[in-house]
């Protein structure tokens, strides 16, 4: 038997066997070994001109050459050409990734100082006020005046206060005071801290006509006067002629009913005294408490859209594919062979 017959007998049993094997790869708990039909002997066909190949597991019967008229377009295949195998195709697999998100920890409410330069450290502006303050007045009946203090028996703390006069008061019921806005959260409870002092050319003559109080707008308003109550600060009115005057220290709680609120402080002269002198300082202002709301956790798990993953269940495919591949290529092979009339 030439060359070209046992290519034929080899490629076509080749392809046989690669193709029984690739679908039984691809089918999920199919064993790899013989079926039962693989098992059973085969009827022998014509005897062949020599000895079958005891690996072979299909018999082929010997093919007896016959003339065969080619169409006129053929164009035989030249004997010893180069036969090309075609690039194996690339396949890029996909799965579906799960990512579990793990809740995110609640964080701590941030408990901290709400007031702007309470300490009236930082440097005064323009009209007389620390830095993050505004002032109000009554605007006439006496004179007015807001500026910084660096008499230290009037500083709690540090080396400068808020400063504020009135003089020449001419008329009841004169005030002057500063105030600042703050952020706060609905239904927290606030510390508020004040350190002051209180002194006027009249205090020797009672301790009650010059005061100190505080009140706030909860709505965060700017009017003084929109102020629904006003706290005395429980300071007694100081002689101005005394050289080391006592500071003094006023604490509260109160709850907050909105996002905002403005806290007010002011001095009051109650009497009109003509050539009359009233000094008002405020240092270490403080309101403490809740600044921020903790923000919820963020539960749950997202699912990913097919990233190109790989679970490992496409190798078996992807290895059956090229074998189901180079297997027709032989059968290919082997069919021009016949083709050619079987000659070398």
């Amino acid at each position: 038997m030439t060359h070209k017959k046992w290519r034929f007998i080899l490629s076509l049993s080749t392809a046989v066997v690669l193709l029984i094997l690739t679908t039984s790869a691809c089918l999920p708990g199919r064993s790899t070994g013989p079926t039962a039909e693989q098992k059973t002997p085969v009827a022998p066909g014509p005897a062949a001109a020599t000895a079958t190949p005891t690996s072979a597991l299909v018999s082929v019967p010997t093919y007896t050459p016959t003339s065969i008229t080619l169409p006129p377009t053929y164009t035989p295949t030249p004997v010893g050409s180069e036969t090309q195998v075609p690039a194996t195709a690339t396949i890029t697999p996909t799965a579906i990734i799960t990512i579990t998100r793990t809740p995110t920890a609640t964080p701590a409410p941030v408990i901290g100082e709400l007031l702007v330069n309470g300490d009236f450290e930082e440097p005064f502006t323009a009209q007389g006020t620390g830095t993050g303050w505004e002032k109000f007045g009554s605007g006439s009946g006496a004179q007015f005046f807001w500026g910084d203090n660096d008499w230290l028996p009037a500083v709690a703390s540090g080396k400068h206060s808020q400063g504020m006069k009135l003089s020449n008061i001419v008329e009841a019921d004169r005030y002057i005071g500063v105030y600042q806005t703050i952020s706060v959260i609905p239904s927290s409870t606030y510390t508020l801290t004040i350190h002051g002092l209180t002194r006027s050319t009249e205090a020797n003559n009672g301790s009650y006509g010059h005061r100190m109080q505080w009140g706030i707008d909860p709505k965060g308003g700017t009017d003084w006067k929109a102020v629904g109550a006003w706290t005395d600060l429980g300071w007694d009115d100081q002689s101005i002629d005394l050289t080391s005057p006592a500071m003094g220290t006023y604490t509260t709680t109160f709850t907050a009913q909105n996002e905002s609120l403005t806290l007010f402080i002011r001095g009051w002269s109650k009497w009109p005294v003509m050539y009359s002198r009233s000094e008002f300082f405020v240092d270490n202002a403080s309101l403490t408490g809740l600044k921020s709301a903790p923000t919820p956790p963020v539960e749950g798990g997202t699912q990913m859209p097919p990233t190109g993953g790989d679970n490992g269940n496409w190798i078996p495919f992807v290895g059956a594919g090229i074998i189901l591949i180079i297997a027709l290529w032989e059968a290919r092979g082997a069919f021009l062979w016949w083709r050619h009339g079987g000659k070398d």
